[in-house]
C-alpha cells in the first residue's frame, strides 16, 4: 500500500481480524508458553538486578554479609542464565 492509501484508510477498533491466526498459532501453543515464561523470567531478572547491586553499594563487600551477597547474586545469576 501506498502511503496515500495508508492515510486514507480508517483505524480499526476490532481485535477481530487477529483471531483468524488462532488456526495458525494453536500447533505452536507449547512455544508460544515457553517463550512467555522466558519472556517473564528474562524481565523479573532485568528487575532483580538493580536490588542486587544497591545491596553491594549499600553493604560493601564487608565480611559481615558475604552469604547475603552470594545468595542475592547466585538468584539473579540463575534467572538471568
Amino acid at each position: 500500500m501506498t502511503d496515500a492509501a495508508l492515510e486514507d484508510r480508517p483505524i480499526s477498533k476490532s481485535i477481530r481480524p487477529l483471531l483468524m491466526l488462532v488456526p495458525f498459532i494453536t500447533p505452536y501453543w507449547r512455544t508460544l508458553v515457553l517463550a512467555l515464561v522466558a519472556l517473564l523470567l528474562s524481565s523479573a531478572a532485568v528487575l532483580l538486578m538493580p536490588m542486587a547491586v544497591r545491596d553491594v553499594i549499600d553493604h560493601g563487600f564487608s565480611q559481615k554479609l558475604p552469604l547475603k551477597l552470594i545468595s542475592t547474586f547466585s538468584c539473579s545469576w540463575d534467572l538471568q542464565y
